[in-house]
């Protein structure tokens, strides 16, 4: 585990892993469903051991049941299965073996942590992956007829291990839930709207991007930038820091406001990574056989004369409406999302993404448009943040964009050849999301390192004059020497 974290630390640019909070260091051997960067073994050892357990009692379950009616069952066979049969008597008597004791306290280990309120409530609160379907697991106790809530039967039962075999997943589920709120429990306010922002849909794909296409390919720098904003930390940053913003305006950050660096709109970096998930929505509608063509930075006008210019467009096969897909990047660094989430716990994130969809539906022309007699305009705001995690109308555009590639048979990347795709983005779903959450994150991770690499170059000690602020201007040409020499300030 400590050399899990130190490698954490090394990639995201920090000299050592003692330079990461306690909640971060945790957070880093968390699984990426739960906010984590490289998940660690030690959180789920329990649940391997129970799935294996269960595996190889299900087989002798099934074959002494075999081998019984067939009346060859062999007598060691038949000991064993009644030794399984008895374990719940044994376990009253308190004559379990040593083996049997450690099987019983992985046990109550994995339903300790599933039967946790606080983990059902996380579990409410993260779409990570997009299945919804997975919230279920805050249904188990649901009140039946309108009576109060009935007990939620145990995940793993003692006597019946075999009724969990092949399901290390959901016997793991509890425990990295348990694992999160522990670092949740001991992080900051940043941090924690930092790990909030990890459990949400398609947040951290960038690091793991398969470096087999040109789309997921990163450079050191971008990955690293990538993971550090991810995590929350500074590794490339030496405080207090010399930045040089807008308008000739020269900053010194400290701890308290080196977050600036992430929403400093210098160089681009406000636009960029709103472009490049722009250009990567505008093929992905073509690719996946929901229009035959896009266009991106058009205007769209409204029947009073008022306009604006909108993200995507495009005109749907299906119904032959006209689609508006407008772009958005909130970025959960900056100092107002800091502060709204600081307030929000665990749907802060959530909370913030939805605003800004909001925001973009109230526009003045979209709702004019939407109003217009006769409308045939659907409007849905794409918002993520810098992180890549999607907002809830994101997710759900991107949900009906891939039943509709199934439907035209192009959900399998073999039927788009015009995209290069790897082993782990074989579907159009993984693909796409994928691609728009690294569009965004790593272009904005780009962006930062420009921005702080360009204040790195501007701080340099200078002890000799200068060249002239205007590119153009040679001291060897004919108008510059008409012009005499410069006297010096």
């Amino acid at each position: 585990m400590d050399l899990t974290v130190a490698t954490v630390a090394g990639c995201a640019g920090e000299e050592s892993a003692v330079n990461l909070t306690a909640a971060v260091q945790s957070r880093a051997l968390l699984a990426m469903r739960y906010g984590g960067a490289l998940p660690g073994a030690e959180t789920t050892a329990p649940a391997q051991h129970i799935s294996s357990e269960a595996a190889i009692e299900r087989f002798i379950a099934e074959t002494g049941a075999r081998l019984e009616l067939e009346g060859a069952e062999p007598s060691t066979l038949r000991r064993v299965r009644e030794r399984i049969r008895a374990r719940a008597a044994n376990a009253l008597a308190e004559t379990l073996t040593p083996l049997e004791l450690d099987l019983a306290s992985d046990v109550r280990l994995i339903n300790e942590a599933h039967a946790d309120p606080a983990f059902r409530e996380l579990r409410n609160q993260t779409t990570r992956g997009g299945d919804e379907r997975r919230r279920a697991v805050a249904a188990d106790g649901a009140p039946d007829g309108g009576g109060e809530a009935a007990e939620a039967p145990p995940l793993v039962d003692l006597n019946d291990l075999g009724r969990v075999a092949g399901k290390s997943r959901a016997l793991s589920d509890g425990l990295w839930g348990r694992a999160f709120l522990g670092a949740y429990e001991v992080a900051t306010a940043e941090e924690r709207l930092r790990m909030v922002e990890g459990l949400s849909k398609g947040a951290g794909l960038a690091l793991l991007a398969i470096p087999m296409a040109e789309p997921f390919t990163l450079t050191q720098a971008q990955f690293q930038r990538t993971l550090g904003k991810y995590l929350g930390t500074q590794g490339q940053v030496t405080l207090p820091w010399t930045h040089h913003c807008g308008s000739g305006n020269t900053r010194v950050l400290t701890g308290a406001t080196v977050n600036h660096l992430e929403s400093c709109p210098m160089l681009g970096r406000g636009k960029a990574p709103h472009n490049a998930v722009r250009d990567a929505l505008m093929h992905m509608v073509v690719q996946c056989g929901v229009t035959d063509a896009a266009v991106v930075e058009t205007p769209v006008t409204s029947a009073d004369g008022s306009s604006t210019v909108a993200d995507v467009v495009y005109l749907d096969n299906l119904s032959g409406q006209r689609v508006i897909l407008e772009v958005s990047v909130v970025t959960m660094g900056s100092d107002s999302s800091l502060a709204a989430g600081a307030r929000a716990g665990l749907g802060g994130v959530r909370a913030q993404l939805q605003a800004r969809e909001r925001e973009k539906r109230n526009h003045g022309v979209i709702q004019k448009v939407l109003s217009d007699p006769g409308n045939n305009t659907i409007f849905t705001p794409i918002v993520l943040s810098a992180s890549g995690a999607m907002g809830p109308s994101m997710v759900e555009f991107l949900k009906s964009v891939y039943e509709r590639a199934q439907s035209v048979d192009k959900f399998d990347m073999r039927r788009q050849p015009k995209v290069v795709h790897t082993w782990n983005t074989s579907m159009a779903s993984t693909y796409w999301d994928m691609r728009l959450s690294v569009a965004c994150a790593a272009t904005d991770a780009e962006f930062q390192n420009r921005l702080m690499a360009r204040d790195q170059t501007l701080n340099l000690p200078v002890v000799e004059r200068q060249p002239h602020p205007d590119p153009n201007r040679v001291p060897y040409s004919a108008q510059q020497q008409r012009a005499g020499p410069r006297v010096a300030a």
